[in-house]
């Protein structure tokens, strides 16, 4: 990133729109990522994830020790406002699915959840695989959704998190997977030390 502005995860909401945060930064880009502009939201937030459920509504969350800061943006990104906080727990990554719903994934078992926009969330969507640090999060609709993690899993929700399946478990070889991302059911892609693709679910 140009002057050092850094970029930990990026979303695109269309073609020419997106938004990167990483550090004390959000970035914001209206030509497809040639040029990035910087948003202040706060000098004393590490932002972690950024995820955009259309062009106008964001989600941001940033980490400082065991709490999570749980940033909003009703205006594509112009204007940020912290609305929620989410202590005891670190969040890696957030999928804002539509206006109202969204998932965040933390480094442990377990799944957050929002249905009002990021404002409360319930931590009640455990995925029942023991020994994972989970990184990423991706959900194609409401229901059906994937997180990966250390060591290597992928692993699938069908009814909006409330009971997980680990797909292929020695899929990763012990190796680190960071980011998902799926365009529709089928098809998606893995990507940390190694990349895998599926283009079946992931089955």
């Amino acid at each position: 990133f140009i002057n050092n502005e850094g970029g930990r995860r990026c979303c695109m909401p269309s073609k020419n729109l997106a938004f990167s945060a990483g550090g004390y930064n959000l970035l914001k880009s209206n030509d497809g990522g040639i040029t990035w502009t910087r948003h202040p939201v706060s000098n004393d937030d590490y932002f972690m994830t950024i995820s955009f459920a259309d062009t106008l509504n964001g989600l941001a969350s940033t980490v400082w020790g065991q709490l999570a800061k749980i940033f909003r943006t009703f205006d594509g990104g112009e204007t940020w406002q912290h609305i929620s906080s989410i202590e005891g727990d670190a969040i890696y990554d957030i999928c804002f699915v539509d206006s109202l719903v969204a998932y965040a994934c933390t480094g442990a078992t377990n799944v957050f959840k929002t249905t009002d926009g990021g404002y409360h969330w319930n931590s009640e969507y455990n995925t029942g695989v023991s020994g994972t640090i989970l990184y990423g999060i991706h959900f194609v609709n409401r229901d059906v959704g994937y997180t990966v993690g250390y060591p290597g899993v992928v692993i699938k929700t069908t009814n909006g998190g409330d009971s997980w399946e680990l797909l292929k478990p020695n899929l990763g070889n012990g190796l680190d997977f960071y980011q998902v991302h799926f365009k529709d059911e089928n098809n998606g892609l893995v990507g940390g030390e190694i990349v895998a693709h599926t283009s079946d679910g992931g089955i």
